[in-house]
């Protein structure tokens, strides 16, 4: 019988196949599919750390993730706990700064509406740490005030 280090050993190793997989490929649908299939807050819960921060942080950099991919995302790490997980904290930081344009409009909605409790306003009373959570709130404000300009003053 594997001890559970074995188990997260292995998982880190899987998911870092996957994301090698993908960004040899630059294949976002790869990991769309993939991240859609699985229950991802068990993943975060489950697995070490640094295989949830590896997983978001790698596949943001190679560009691998979608509007979608990264709603998933943020709706697993709310719903694993954000309030005194600061390092989850910087992982939605991470998600948020990275979106820009009508795709932040499109994933703000999409954690809005999501069909549950979870909604954005939580997302954001939940982040404790005041300096995560102002960054997400001037981002989120600067790029709506990019994207009214961009539409000549009118909302989206």
């Amino acid at each position: 019988c594997k001890g559970v280090g074995q188990i997260r050993n292995h998982m880190h190793s899987v998911v870092a196949s996957l994301i090698d997989d993908a960004c040899s490929t630059k294949d976002q649908a790869l990991l769309m599919q993939v991240l859609s299939r699985i229950s991802v807050g068990t993943l975060l819960e489950v697995a070490w750390h640094k295989t949830g921060s590896e997983l978001i942080l790698r596949s943001l950099r190679e560009g691998l993730l979608n509007v979608t991919s990264k709603a998933i995302l943020l709706d697993a790490l709310q719903k694993r706990g954000l309030r005194a997980q600061v390092r989850r904290q910087r992982l939605v930081r991470a998600i948020f700064v990275d979106t820009n344009g009508l795709d932040l409009t499109r994933l703000k909605n999409l954690v809005d509406y999501g069909g549950d409790y979870y909604n954005l306003n939580n997302m954001i009373q939940t982040l404790s740490d005041a300096d995560i959570r102002n960054d997400v709130k001037r981002h989120i404000a600067k790029e709506a005030h990019l994207v009214r300009q961009a539409r000549c003053g009118r909302c989206v």
